[in-house]
């Protein structure tokens, strides 16, 4: 019974330290891909394609002026 415990410990180490070694190299790859890249979007104002942008806030600040001008 001892030695079946026993086994059912070592096993469950051995997985929970392959857990923490692949989370925290996920981790890693995951932080290099973020800090690398940056998310880009596409600008469309009724369906014609004006362009790419990496701030999308600003853009629609912008929009949202332009559109109260116009009015």
């Amino acid at each position: 019974m001892v030695g079946i415990f026993k086994n059912i410990v070592i096993h469950l180490r051995r997985w929970m330290k392959f857990l923490i070694i692949l989370a925290i190299g996920l981790g890693i790859i995951l932080f290099i891909v973020f800090s690398t890249y940056k998310p880009m979007y596409s600008v469309t104002v009724n369906g014609d394609f004006l362009g790419y942008t990496d701030n999308k806030r600003a853009l629609q600040d912008k929009i949202n002026e332009y559109m109260k001008k116009r009015r």
